[in-house]
């Protein structure tokens, strides 16, 4: 199916506001968020998703509102992992929980423009170039191998050259 230019940029630009009005809103003063507000703007979050099919529906019918909704929920239910790294990172890294929530939207931010770059770059190989389908699928087995053959060593976050360089920013 093709989807329409227009369709695009007007979920670019509903992401760039949501974000944005997240940010420079509600993020402005740092505090710890209840339970009962991380829920509430959960929910706010899945409306707005559930809301923008009835876009699709409009622009594009059924059928493609349909493959929008499957992709949210089975999205949403792979990102409950997210939940989990997060909290582990947090801890490890000492975040103070004032200080978490503007931490968890800049670390979402930066995964939807990593995730936006490399589905960008994985189609576009994959498009021109069909054998690089192998290529990937080696790349999965030889993570994988290495993720099973590691057990449960320790891992010293504060030797991470990527933090080394975060801490001095």
């Amino acid at each position: 199916m093709e989807v329409p230019m227009i369709a695009w940029l007007s979920l670019v630009v509903i992401l760039a506001v949501v974000l944005g009005f997240d940010l420079l809103v509600f993020g402005r003063r740092p505090h710890e968020v209840s339970f009962k507000e991380a829920l509430t703007w959960s929910a706010v979050y899945i409306c707005l998703g559930v809301a923008y099919s009835f876009v699709i529906e409009r622009w594009l019918g059924a059928q493609a509102t349909g493959e929008y909704l499957a992709g949210f929920v089975i999205e949403k239910s792979l990102s409950v992992d997210n939940i989990f790294v997060f909290a582990v990172i947090f801890t490890a890294l000492g975040v103070p929980a004032i200080y978490r929530q503007r931490a968890l939207l800049w670390g979402v931010i930066g995964a939807l423009v990593l995730r936006f770059i490399f589905i960008l770059l994985g189609s576009t190989l994959l498009e021109s170039f069909a054998w690089m389908i192998y290529v990937f699928g080696a790349i999965l087995l030889v993570t994988s191998w290495r993720l099973l053959r590691s057990g449960a060593e320790h891992v010293d976050p504060a030797g991470n050259p990527v933090l080394r360089l975060l801490k001095r920013i």
